[in-house]
């Protein structure tokens, strides 16, 4: 995530789970709450990755990520973040609705042992979000240049 986590909401940072490789994430049930509030609070989310957090591993499944469009040119950063809030919300309820995450998760040996032992290793699936403030995606993509 690329904004401090003290602008969320308490209530969505209870939610939230930290990986292994301390990346955080949150349950699809509680995404649209998150997006909710970024809405709120004209933050743009860039990517979520669906991400594995096992308490001995963490394993992205970073060919599944979810990218909304960049900010258009002539955009308001409001009329961004209203656009990126409806758009990452479809993005992420088609991954979710199209994508088999066990078929997917076998990409991982760890993962395939786990599975074979009997874990229900979709108790474990999060979603990694980079959200950003308007100054922190300028900053960024101005790195980039």
């Amino acid at each position: 995530m690329s904004i401090p986590a003290d602008l969320l909401p308490e209530e969505l940072l209870k939610k939230r789970v930290k990986s292994t490789n301390h990346l955080w994430g949150w349950k699809l049930a509680d995404i649209p709450q998150v997006v909710a509030a970024c809405r709120e609070q004209h933050y743009a989310i860039l990517t979520a990755r669906p991400c594995f957090f096992l308490p001995d591993d963490t394993c992205e499944l970073y060919w599944k990520k979810t990218c909304p469009t960049l900010k258009q040119a002539g955009e308001s950063w409001e009329q961004y973040t209203e656009r990126n809030s409806t758009e990452f919300l479809g993005l992420i309820g088609k991954i979710a609705d199209q994508t088999d995450f066990v078929k997917e998760a076998m990409a991982f040996r760890f993962l395939r042992d786990k599975k074979a032992s009997g874990l229900n290793i979709t108790e474990y699936l999060y979603y990694d979000l980079d959200i950003y403030t308007e100054k922190s995606y300028f900053q960024f993509y101005n790195n980039l240049e």
